[in-house]
This record gives structure tokens, sequence and C-alpha cells, in this order.
């Protein structure tokens, strides 16, 4: 009789006493207990509260997802699971069900094999970079008169550091910059996302031209230390206050990785994190940011172990384009002064990645010299060197700058151009070094030509050994040059 049931006495505690119910079989269950069941789930399914730190977590995305450490998140996901509406839960429910019932342990196990003998029968075509012949590089070196060094800072001149406070350059990289700066052939640039203030401290005393915050502001081989020109004045950052949060979020949630905030952007690094989690918790932040920032005027780039928002054409790109219309150090500030008087830094105007191509074909205009040749005065050598996503714009603009030299001054001196990545990956670099040391050991090469020229200068032109050298004989004097006249530096730099 249904009255029996009206007061809805509990039905585990009567299922269990009901020692018959294993008696019956599938179609012979009494219809009273099946009544008892559909009334004991009248309200539908129940809700999943699932730890964020399960390996499910991401997965099941049907399930209310919780900090089990944090007790006030946790009380407030039980309250909110029981106080959904019956088709939300059902929603979640079926999700949930959906999910689990597609992606079993035999799809898993298809899907890999499928897609192991896919790359077996189909290997992906990867570009192999050709590794720099140094004594290439040497040749070119020594043989030319108007260089442009241009160098990332992490991960290229030093090695990644995981605070700011300790990628201070080692002594004997600060030497090689000084030795090579002081050569006035070479305009050397360091570009950097690391704040002005530190690459002040570190560098600022050499006369080497700076890039800071990927570029937002920079300044030249010879301008005084703590004078910088930035990209904008009065630049809008109250974004921080949507995007802090979001990375304070998985900053918590993700051991190892912090926040770094510079003063137009924000970077959150995860080199100390778990290599595997640190990459897919970026990816997730990423997705998750492109969603909010869509309607602002900001990128998110994402580069060897750490993430950074930034406005939207704020690159490495632009402070080398203007490096490029300014040309050699040696030229001196008249070249400056003309460019100037003919429109301004070009930096003033470019304000998007979009503009970069059309920018490469302004920065092969360089501002007229005394001999009325711009070219002659113009660099012959370009060597480029960075190892992650923030200097491939550089790559880029350099190619232009390449293409459109070659196009139209034929009959110039050649320009030789080396685009170089430390490490491997995809890349529009043309060569690679395979670590930082390989890289200084060729700093340490151009140096001491720089050190053997500036003696035969200052000895007489009969001091000189003929002209550039070559093959082994060219190797050889590298190592064995004479540097009488500054031997305890010069010993600093070789050995």
């Amino acid at each position: 009789d249904d009255d029996d049931f009206d007061d809805d006495d509990d039905l585990e505690d009567d299922l269990e006493d009901d020692d018959d119910f294993d008696d019956f079989d599938d179609d012979e269950v009494p219809q009273h207990l099946v009544r008892r069941v559909a009334k004991f789930q009248k309200d539908g399914p129940g809700v999943l509260v699932l730890s964020e730190f399960a390996g499910s977590a991401q997965s099941l995305s049907g399930a209310i997802r919780v900090n089990p450490w944090n007790t006030d998140e946790l009380a407030d996901a039980i309250h909110e699971s029981l106080t959904l509406s019956r088709v939300e839960r059902e929603l979640r429910w079926a999700k949930l069900q959906r999910y689990v019932t597609t992606n079993t342990a035999n799809y898993w196990a298809r899907s890999f094999v499928s897609d192991f003998r896919d790359v077996c029968d189909h290997p992906p075509l990867l570009s192999k970079l050709p590794r720099l012949s140094t004594q290439e590089v040497l040749r070119a070196y020594e043989g030319s008169k108007n260089r442009l060094i241009v160098a990332d800072y992490d991960g290229t001149l030093t090695q990644r550091q995981s605070l700011p406070q300790l990628a201070t350059p080692a002594p004997a990289v600060a030497q090689l910059l000084a030795t090579l700066a002081k050569d006035s052939k070479n305009t050397l640039y360091v570009m950097s996302g690391r704040e002005r203030k530190y690459m002040d401290k570190w560098l600022g005393k050499f006369k080497v031209g700076l890039a800071a915050e990927l570029g937002y502001c920079h300044r030249g081989p010879d301008d005084p230390p703590g004078q910088w020109t930035s990209l904008c004045r009065d630049l809008d950052t109250s974004w921080k206050n949507v995007v802090q949060p979001i990375m304070q979020y998985f900053a918590e949630r993700t051991p190892g990785t912090y926040i770094e905030t510079k003063e137009t952007s924000l970077a959150w690094h995860f080199q100390d994190a778990d290599p595997h989690f640190g990459a897919w918790q970026a990816k997730d932040m990423q997705i998750h940011m492109e969603d909010v920032l869509a309607n602002l005027p900001l990128e998110i780039v994402q580069g060897k172990f750490f993430v950074e928002v930034r406005h939207v054409g704020v690159n490495k790109a632009l402070v080398l384009e203007d490096v490029l219309r300014r040309g050699p150090r040696r030229r001196g500030r008249a070249g400056a002064t003309a460019e100037h008087a003919s429109g301004g830094p070009l930096l003033a105007r470019s304000n998007s990645d979009s503009h970069l191509v059309s920018a490469a074909a302004a920065a092969t205009a360089p501002a007229p010299s005394a001999a009325g040749d711009p070219l002659e005065d113009d660099f012959d050598f370009v060597l480029c060197v960075g190892d992650d996503r923030s200097d491939e714009d550089m790559y880029q603009l350099l190619k232009a700058y390449y293409a459109r030299r070659s196009e139209h001054h034929q009959t110039a001196k050649p320009l030789v151009v080396y685009l170089v990545r430390i490490g491997t990956g995809a890349t529009q670099a043309e060569f690679f070094l395979e670590n930082i040391f390989e890289l200084r050991k060729l700093l340490r090469n151009m140096a001491s030509i720089s050190i053997r020229e500036l003696n035969d200068h200052r000895n007489g032109p009969g001091s000189s050994s003929g002209g550039p050298t070559t093959g082994a004989h060219h190797h050889r004097n590298l190592a064995t040059t004479g540097v009488a006249a500054q031997s305890s530096r010069a010993s600093m730099i070789i050995s």
C-alpha cells in the first residue's frame, strides 16, 4: 500500500533490512521497492565536489572544484552544491556522465595507438637549424667596419634566474660587453624584459645601448646613465587590477611560481615549478586571460618559463628599428639630428605589431652621411642573438631589412646578417648555438679581435699582420694575439 511509505523513512536502512531483495531477478523486483527508490530520487542527482588537486579535476568540468585546505572555500562549495536548482544539477551530472562514458580506458588506448602510428607513418617536418660557424662569423667581424651586435639578456647573456635581483651578469660577461663597446666600430645593444632600474644598475656604466621591459623604454650607447626614452607617456596601467588577481590565483595553485610587477607589464614566472605542470597551468591561465582581456589593447606573450601581459605593439623590434634608422655610433649625432628633423623617432608613431614589416622598409633608409652615400657608413655586419618568443620580432625585422638592402642596393658593400637562437625550436632565426657558453666563447674571440685592432691602430699601420686572417692560422691568432698594452685586461677576456 502506498500509504505505508508516506513517512519517507531512511531508504538505505530499509533496503539493508530487506533480506528478500537479493532473491529477486531484475524483472521480478517488487513494485513497492521500485516506488520507494523512485520516491527517494525525486529531487534528482547530487553534485560532485572535487579537490582541484585531484588528477581528474581538469577533466571533470561538471564538478565544483575547491581547494580542500581552504575551509571557507570548501564550506561555500558545499553550500552551493546543496542549493543548486534541480535543472543545474542534472546538467552538471549529465556532463560528468557523458565524459566518463565517452573517455573510457579503451578510448584512450585506441587514441594513443592511433596517434602513435600516425606519427610513425608521417613524421613531422621539423626545420633543423644549422649550427653557427664561429669561424665564419669571426672572419666577417674582422673584415667589417660598422658592426651591430644585439643580444637578449636572460637566457642569452646570462642564465635565467627565478628572481630579478639574482640576474646580475657574471663579471666575465660584463667585461666582454665593456671591451666590445669600446671598439668604435661596434654598436652594441642588450635587449631585456627586466625593469630599467636593474639594467641601469648592471650595465649602465658601459657604452652599451639598453632596452628594458621588452622594448617599452630604451637608451642609446652614448646616453648618460638614467636617461631613458619611453614608448609613450602617461600609459594607462589600470588593467593590472584585472590581471593581477588572475595571476595570483594560478600562483597560489602552482608551487614554485611568482608574479613580477613591472612598470608597464606583469609577468608570471614558473621556472622553479614542475616543468610539465607549470607549462600546463601557464596555458590554462593564458586561455582564461584571453577571454577577460579580449577588448583591451593588451597582448599575452608566453616565453620560456614565463607568461607576460603587456601593451599591444611593445616589443624589442621597435627599439631595433630605431637603431637601424640612426645607424652606427661612429656616424655621430648628425645622423640622429637629421632623422629627428625628418619627422621624429619612428617609435613615436609605431603602436602595433602590424607595422613591423612596413617599418622595416623605413629602417633601411638611414640618415644622410657627410659623404653623400648613406650606405657607405651603414651597418655591414649584424649579429642578433636571442632565446625565446620575445626575440622573434627582431629576427623578422632584420630579415626584412636585409631583403630591402639586397634588393635596392645590389652594388653596395654587402651586408652580412647572423640571426642566432640559443637552443633549438620553432624560430625565425637562421642559426643556433647550443648554450650561452658557446656564445661567450664567440664574444671572447670577437673581443680579442677588437683589442688587436686597437693595438695595431696605436702602434701604426706597419704593425698590422696584413689584413684579415683565415682558416686555422686565423684561429691560432685569436688564441695567441699579443696585447702587451692591456695584458691584464686581455688575459681576463681571452682565458
